[in-house]
C-alpha cells in the first residue's frame, strides 16, 4: 500500500489530505515496511509541529499489536470540531468532523480528512499552546477499538469505508463515505460520517450524544474545565461491550430458593435465632 500526503488548497481546519492507493506487491508485512521506509507517512505529521513546544507526541509508525484502536478527541481550535481517527498500518487515519458523530442514521455528518497521526495521539490530552498549529484546547472524547467490515484499504481507495465501533460512547455499525468531486476541487477531501442500523441507533435528542456526553472519557473535563484549569478526575478504563443478561436456563439452573415470609406475632421471641420488626 502507498499512502501519499499532498498539501492541497486550505480547507477549513488548515488540514491536509490523505489520499491511499493500493500497489500491493508481496506480503502486506513486505509492503507496509517498504510503505514506511519509502513514503514516510507521518513525515507531513511531524513538519507541522514544533514538539519543543507542544506535548503532542512526535510522529513514529508503529506495528498494531491486537486490536486495532479508534478514538475521537474533542479540539476546541479555530472552529470546535472533533478528530475521528482509525488506526490502519501503524498509523491514525484522521478526519475532522465540525459537528461530531450521531446515532442517528438520518444525520450525515461532514468529515474532512486530514494527515495521518501517530498512533501515540489516541491518548493527547491537553492545551496546544498558541501560535502552533491546531492550537487550542484537545480532550479525548471516546476511545476503544474498531473492526472493518470487509477490506479497509479496497474501502478507502473506493471511498466507501464500512466499520464497527466498539468506544465508551459510541459502539455499533458506521460508515463514511466519501463525497464525489471534479479534479483540483478541494471537496475532494470531504467525506460523511453516518450511523448504520443497528440496535445502538437513536433518533432525535437521544442521538445527539455529543451533547449528552460532552466529558472526557479518561479526566472527565469538558473542553471548557481543561481550559479553566479544572483538575482531572482520572476515570476507570470502562468496557466497551455490554454485559449480557443472563438467559432464563442459567438463571433456572441458580434455583430454587425459599422465600422468607414475615409472622405477625403478639409478642417479641425471646429464644431462637429471630429478626423483629415493629409495626
Amino acid at each position: 500500500m502507498r499512502i501519499a500526503a499532498a498539501a492541497g488548497d486550505a480547507s477549513t481546519f488548515g488540514q491536509v489530505n490523505t489520499e491511499v492507493r493500493s500497489t500491493f506487491h508481496g506480503s502486506p508485512e513486505d509492503e507496509m515496511k517498504r510503505t514506511w521506509e519509502e513514503e514516510k507517512p507521518l513525515e507531513r505529521y511531524n513538519a507541522m509541529r514544533r514538539f519543543g513546544t507542544t506535548e503532542e507526541p512526535r510522529g513514529e509508525l508503529q506495528r498494531t499489536q491486537g486490536k486495532t484502536s479508534y478514538v475521537i478527541q474533542k479540539h476546541s481550535a479555530t472552529a470546535l470540531h472533533y478528530d475521528f481517527r482509525l488506526e490502519l498500518d501503524g498509523v491514525l487515519v484522521s478526519w475532522a468532523i465540525p459537528k461530531g458523530p450521531s446515532l442517528s442514521p438520518k444525520q450525515r455528518r461532514l468529515a474532512v480528512q486530514t494527515e495521518d497521526h501517530t498512533v501515540d495521539y489516541r491518548d493527547f490530552e491537553g492545551t496546544i499552546p498558541e501560535g502552533e498549529y491546531g492550537s487550542g484546547a484537545v480532550i479525548v472524547w471516546d476511545r476503544g477499538t474498531w473492526e472493518p467490515i470487509g477490506d479497509p484499504r479496497d474501502g478507502l481507495n473506493k471511498g466507501k469505508l464500512e466499520f464497527v465501533v466498539q468506544g465508551e460512547k459510541l459502539q455499533g455499525k458506521f460508515r463514511l463515505v466519501k463525497l464525489a468531486a471534479k479534479d483540483g476541487d478541494r471537496a475532494k477531501k470531504n467525506w460523511l460520517l453516518m450511523k448504520g442500523s443497528d440496535r445502538y441507533v437513536r433518533n432525535g435528542e437521544d442521538g445527539e450524544i455529543v451533547k449528552r456526553l460532552p466529558g472526557s472519557v479518561i479526566t472527565g473535563r469538558t473542553i471548557e474545565e481543561l481550559k479553566s484549569g479544572t483538575p482531572a478526575k482520572v476515570f476507570a478504563r470502562k468496557k466497551a461491550t455490554t454485559t449480557p443478561r443472563p438467559s432464563a436456563s442459567k438463571r433456572s439452573a441458580l434455583g430454587p430458593f425459599e422465600v422468607n415470609l414475615a409472622t405477625l406475632v403478639e409478642e417479641v421471641p425471646t429464644q431462637g435465632d429471630w429478626v423483629n420488626e415493629l409495626k
